[in-house]
């Protein structure tokens, strides 16, 4: 069990435990680290990036937000879960509310679950053998904090687990800064969606990454049907979607926590009158997309399809979408 007195540590476990701190922790001076806030709070959680890279973030409407580090070479993954509450939140009402969440959607079996206190607060270990016939070994470590309104979860996992891992996860874990930095001015991708003077409040956003330059170069090349099996499947591999969000009430969306590189972003929403024109157009810089029906809430689907940019993550990338604009 992690946080257990260890055994005496041979010659041998100590040069593995210091090329594991080495390799985990490789080039973690300087600004390597990465910040996860939710909109309208004045703190946020940051976690050193592990010589690795962003794996994921999900940011679901205004009131959750999750960001993931994966370093592949070590197989350890360190990830924060911002959840807003009702009323204040504490520690061990977050534990149960997030963990019997989870433990009911899992599709793979949780083997020694143990639920305990540490010093950084009530936490939950488990470990997954296997998931979809591989062997994995993985041992995941739980933490749950809070903060105001806001359920914390700090968690670190490690595939291929092994008995000299339990410190280096938990180094990993001591390395996210939960006193929360001031969060200051928020750089990001962000917009707002707008019908002439109303806002438009039923669209996901989609925020799409580009794995290079030449990749988002050959997704700028237009009609995407003409492109051979072979670069239609490059251009699948290279430009995933790295998050969606629905959009607010005041038709606003943000994208926060992101590394520097190439983005597009995309809406798809509904709209009731018979589109016109039926065929694509260009307009607030997107190209806009109608389904040639009508779908079964009697609305024509409606994308809108933004060019790809550069983002540096030093300055916020704004949007402004009128679909009433000239």
């Amino acid at each position: 069990m992690i946080g257990k007195s260890p055994a005496p540590f041979s010659f041998a476990i100590l040069v593995f435990l210091f090329v594991c701190f080495a390799d985990v922790f490789a080039g973690q001076e300087g600004d390597a680290r990465v910040h996860v806030s939710l909109p309208g709070k004045d703190w946020r959680v940051s976690l050193p990036l592990m010589g690795g890279k962003v794996a994921w973030q999900n940011q679901e409407g205004y009131e959750f937000r999750s960001l993931a580090v994966h370093n592949e070479k070590t197989r350890f993954v360190l990830s924060v879960d911002l959840e807003k509450v009702e009323g204040a939140a504490d520690s061990r009402s977050c534990r149960e509310r997030m963990w019997q969440r989870e433990r009911a959607g899992v599709p793979f079996a949780m083997r020694g679950i143990q639920l305990r206190e540490t010093e950084r607060g009530p936490a939950v270990e488990y470990r997954v053998e296997e998931h979809d016939g591989q062997r994995l070994d993985q041992q995941h470590l739980k933490v749950y904090q809070s903060r105001e309104d806001v359920c914390i979860m700090l968690h670190v996992s490690k595939a291929h687990f092994r008995a000299p891992d339990e410190l280096v996860m938990l180094r990993i874990l001591n390395a996210i800064n939960t006193e929360m930095t001031p969060a200051g001015e928020v750089v990001a991708i962000q917009g707002t969606l707008r019908h002439g003077s109303e806002p438009i409040v039923q669209a996901d956003i989609f925020l799409q990454f580009f794995a290079d330059e030449k990749c988002a170069k050959m997704f700028d090349k237009g009609d995407h049907a003409k492109l051979s099996r072979k670069a239609a499947e490059q251009l699948g591999r290279c430009a995933p979607d790295a998050a969606s969000i629905r959009v607010g009430p005041d038709g606003r969306f943000i994208f926060t926590n992101l590394s520097p590189g190439w983005y597009a972003v995309r809406f798809l929403w509904e709209i009731q009158p018979k589109p016109n024109p039926m065929a694509p157009f260009t307009r607030s810089g997107f190209l806009i997309v109608y389904a040639g029906y009508k779908d079964h809430s009697g609305r024509y689907d409606t994308m809108a399809q933004g060019r790809p940019f550069f983002f540096n993550g030093d300055k916020s990338v704004t949007f402004e979408f009128d679909d009433r604009a000239p």
